[in-house]
């Protein structure tokens, strides 16, 4: 009877082991290298990439080698470690995972030149050396090399003077001077009392490009700085630019003036615009004044004037009184 039970057990091991083999049978030697899909880099730039290898296989890997290609030769790479004497097999458990494969670690450091762009495809083989397969296995990521934006400013313009609570406009150029399109959103910056018309403006730039800007501002009486705000997102995270115009102190309006009529307005000012026509009204002029001068003597010399003397006739004779 205990024979029986002993032949059960051993066959139920043995159809456990076989079901184990069959669904996902491990091989006698086994790694996978693990890294990112992506690496991104910038001219100049260290880049530090972490990867992981695991031994996946029955036995130790021995003299385990690690190696990179793909990028040029001016490219300064360096793999650390660059080999393990043993890649062993590492175990740990946890309640949620239960027994678990443990990856080495290695980190593979990369100088881009200053000069770089492009897209690399690079790829990672690890290796061992000790035994007569030489086994080895592969992967690859993209490296990708991209300058970093180059987006400006122009000068901000801005009226020489501005009145209290009438609208004016600023005006300035969003500059693009990088290779590939990019996003950016603008705001202005005033007292807090002034309104931006509108509060943001959101643009894509194209490539070696530049394009207009206006905003539209209504100052009150108070003074204050007015500066331009740029945000733009690069490599995930968000850069922001910011340029400050000058002190603005606004001018109280003028008072309502005496309006000349439409038609006086215009014959002066056709009068200003011809010369020909302002030397002949020059000398109407004078003749006008001239001639308003001699009737003026003309009538103050006769009123001035006397009553003239009568002459007596020959042989009159004036009685005595």
């Amino acid at each position: 009877m205990k024979s029986k039970a002993f032949v059960f057990v051993f066959l139920l091991a043995g159809l456990i082991v076989l079901a184990n083999f069959v669904q996902a049978p491990k091989p006698w030697r086994g790694i996978v290298i693990g890294l990112p899909a992506e690496v991104n880099g910038t001219p100049g730039e260290s880049v530090t990439i972490n990867g992981t290898v695991l031994n996946v296989g029955w036995y130790w890997l021995h003299e385990f080698n690690i190696s990179v290609k793909g990028l040029p030769d001016n490219y300064e790479v360096t793999v650390e470690p660059k080999m393990f004497e043993n890649l062993r097999i590492l175990r740990d458990w946890n309640p949620v995972q239960g027994l678990y494969l443990v990856p080495e670690k290695f980190w593979i450091y990369v100088k881009v030149p200053q000069d770089a762009v492009g897209v690399h495809l690079v790829n990672v083989t690890g290796k061992e050396w000790t035994s007569w397969r030489k086994f080895e296995n592969s992967t690859s990521f993209l490296f990708t090399v991209s300058t970093p934006p180059k987006v400006a400013l122009s000068d901000i313009v801005v009226p020489d003077q501005v009145t209290e609570f009438k609208p004016f406009d600023i005006k300035f150029d969003a500059n693009n001077g990088g290779a590939s399109d990019q996003i950016i959103s603008l705001r202005m910056v005033v007292p807090a009392d002034w309104t931006v018309d509108p509060k943001e403006k959101n643009l894509t730039l194209k490539a070696n490009s530049s394009e207009p800007v206006t905003f539209t501002i209504t100052p009150t009486n108070t003074s204050g700085e007015i500066s331009v705000f740029m945000e733009y997102p690069y490599r995930a995270v968000v850069l922001n630019m910011t340029k400050t115009g000058p002190f603005i102190t606004p001018a109280a309006a003028p008072a309502p003036g005496i309006e000349l009529p439409t038609a006086l307005v215009a014959a002066l000012n056709f009068v200003k615009a011809n010369t020909v026509v302002s030397l002949i009204a020059a000398l109407l002029l004078l003749v006008i004044l001239w001639n308003l001068w001699q009737i003026a003597k003309h009538y103050k010399f006769k009123k001035t004037r006397g009553k003239p003397e009568e002459m007596l006739e020959p042989n009159t004779t004036v009685n005595p009184v």
